[in-house]
């Protein structure tokens, strides 16, 4: 997913590894070594309502209907 996207994609069911999350939001990261910005999304599985699952923005898709 692109940076541009994520205004239209919170709060909306997403893809990543195959399996469908609800894209909970998006935080902008500095690395400890490099200093390099990058971006993490935050997905929360539908069925289960306290597993979180954090990784890169370009990880994940939006899911089209």
């Amino acid at each position: 997913m692109d940076i541009r996207d994520v205004k239209k994609s919170l709060n909306r069911e997403v893809l990543h590894n195959g399996q469908k999350y609800l894209f909970a939001g998006c935080m902008l990261r500095r690395h400890r070594k490099t200093g390099q910005f990058y971006y993490e999304a935050e997905l929360h599985d539908p069925r289960n309502e306290k597993w979180v699952v954090c990784c890169q923005l370009s990880d994940i898709q939006e899911v089209t209907t």
